[in-house]
């Protein structure tokens, strides 16, 4: 049960995360944006480090929390641009597709066994995701030529995230969530300065020109990342790879209920049954799960 709530509570984290993060990938360079963010959460888990005395054992398993940066720096790179070039609700219902990918991963790579039964209670979650996230007359209205870029992009943040969780549930087997992070933020800021100085950005006149607004919702997004990879971390200490990517990916929930709540906007039938079918499949894979 706990891991079940600290996947639930991590899905709200990320669901803000998504919501803040399309001002700022809209008003300023994808690269800056990406490096702020990795200086922000270094400088947090670097004070962590230090107040709670952490250690870095060297091995060669320092090369998962490198990896975990890696695929972290490049999602973030990939959605942005999806942002940027297309629908929001296209970039991230694509982008909460990752789960399929992850349990490819992990069927494959990490040898994790599912049975038939959990398999049934993965697609009423996939089906209630989809059903959600995509609506006939949106679809409908859609300029292909316009979207397809955000299409792509989409697509590669998807597949990024879903090594991004990979690697970021194998590295935390072997070091602590803050050293975990704080190695990957630190390639991570390695890896912007050197993007930012060969582009040859002005990183003074980007950093000075953003409004209050995209400061805040930079600071809100730091808040959520730092508050959903923590939980992140505690769901992975109960469950498997694969069945927390399935809890963290229901974020579409959360934007239709709020939306019925505060904007009262109506809700089709097929919104309903999808809210039915994310209920059964998280609360039966709960169960086959303890």
């Amino acid at each position: 049960m706990e891991a079940l709530i600290f996947s639930l509570v991590c899905m709200l984290c990320f669901w803000s995360y998504d919501f803040f993060i399309a001002r700022p990938a809209r008003n300023m360079s994808t690269v800056l944006l990406a490096s702020l963010l990795a200086f922000g959460q270094f400088l947090v888990f670097f004070w962590a480090f230090v107040i709670f005395s952490e250690q870095i054992v060297f091995s060669s398993f320092l090369v998962y929390p490198l990896l975990t940066g890696v695929c972290w720096f490049s999602w973030v790179l990939l959605y942005s641009k999806s942002l940027q070039t297309g629908y929001a609700w296209i970039s991230s219902s694509i982008a909460n597709a990752y789960p399929l990918v992850t349990i490819f991963i992990a069927t494959l790579f990490l040898w994790e066994l599912i049975s038939l039964i959990q398999l049934w209670f993965f697609a009423l979650i996939f089906c209630g995701i989809f059903f959600l996230s995509f609506h006939l007359d949106e679809i409908r209205a859609m300029k292909v030529s316009k979207d397809k870029a955000s299409l792509l992009y989409a697509v590669g943040a998807m597949i990024m995230w879903a090594w991004f969780v990979t690697f970021f549930d194998r590295s935390v087997e072997y070091y602590s969530t803050i050293v975990t992070i704080m190695i990957a933020e630190a390639w991570n800021l390695i890896v912007g300065s050197f993007l930012l100085f060969y582009s040859g950005q002005n990183i003074i006149r980007g950093v000075t020109g953003m409004s209050l607004k995209v400061w805040r919702d930079i600071g809100l997004v730091l808040v959520c990342s730092l508050f959903g990879v923590f939980f992140f971390a505690k769901a992975f200490e109960t469950w498997s790879l694969s069945f927390v990517s399935a809890i963290t990916a229901c974020s579409p929930a959360i934007t239709t209920i709020l939306a019925r709540i505060f904007l009262h906007e109506k809700l089709s039938s097929s919104q309903y049954a999808a809210i039915l079918l994310l209920v059964l499949g998280i609360s039966g894979l709960s169960y086959v799960s303890l």
